[in-house]
């Protein structure tokens, strides 16, 4: 199987550097980091991504603008975002902002739940493309 990439844009270095110890066990993904939107955007522009999993909230500029921001832009538009958060309840939010079916997780949450959910939300955007 092809090694495939995720781009982690979270302000938060100890969750980052987790997720990207857990998910890199898993030697079929790729992990990305950015702890500043300006890093997570710029990465997202250069790399060529299979994921991007994004905090909703980032000093500077909040994860629903970051997330139009990539959609706006031709190199970024088709790459599926999961929305990460440690507020509960954010998910309708959210979506009322985006005006899109998105997945928004809780952090924190099982390492397992998110392997899951990158996994799935992966096969997913495979199957309709």
């Amino acid at each position: 199987m092809t090694s495939r990439s995720l781009l982690l844009i979270d302000d938060n270095d100890d969750y980052t550097t987790l997720v990207k110890l857990v998910l890199e066990q898993d030697n079929n993904w790729r992990i990305i980091t950015a702890s500043t939107v300006k890093e997570g955007i710029a990465k997202a522009q250069l790399e060529k991504l299979d994921l991007i999993l994004l905090d909703i909230v980032m000093p500077n500029l909040d994860g629903i603008a970051v997330y139009k921001m990539l959609k706006s832009k031709q190199a970024t538009c088709s790459i599926p975002i999961i929305f990460l958060t440690a507020m509960i309840g954010m998910e309708k939010m959210v979506q009322s902002q985006v005006d899109a079916d998105v997945e928004v997780m809780t952090k924190p949450m099982s390492i397992i739940i998110l392997k899951n959910q990158i996994t799935d939300r992966y096969n997913r955007y495979l199957s309709l493309s």
